[in-house]
């Protein structure tokens, strides 16, 4: 059974949320690490096809327009979460809410205008 080696393991030229160095799991990261490391690479392997399977059972697609045929594909998944620590989930957090109200904003500005349209006279609301 070949367990899984951090120290073999090579982050290039790319920010990886796992692992800061070969074998040096980041903070937020230490706890998954260990876990995964307890398991073979044919059980990781197994779990990967079997989540795989899970997918294509359940329907879980997406459709590509791009390539003519309108392809459905099914969901891409990988078995290892993505560890976000909770400084960086605050400011994710904090980005989402700011973007989720300028984006709602035009919005709630017509219910405003909506909410006070029974106000105005008649007249107002049909002339051109």
């Amino acid at each position: 059974m070949n367990q899984v080696n951090w120290n073999n393991y090579a982050c290039r030229d790319f920010y990886d949320e796992l692992l800061a160095a070969p074998g040096k799991p980041r903070e937020s990261a230490g706890e998954l690490c260990n876990m995964l490391a307890r398991f073979s690479a044919e059980e990781l392997a197994e779990r990967k096809t079997a989540a795989d399977i899970a997918i294509r059972t359940m329907g879980i697609t997406f459709t590509v327009y791009s390539e003519g045929a309108m392809i459905d594909r099914a969901w891409p998944f990988d078995i290892v979460p993505r560890i976000i620590s909770a400084n960086e989930w605050r400011k994710t957090e904090a980005g989402l809410k700011q973007r989720v109200q300028a984006e709602m904003a035009p919005c709630m500005c017509w219910k405003t205008i909506c909410a006070f349209l029974p106000a105005f006279p008649t007249c107002l609301k049909t002339a051109t």
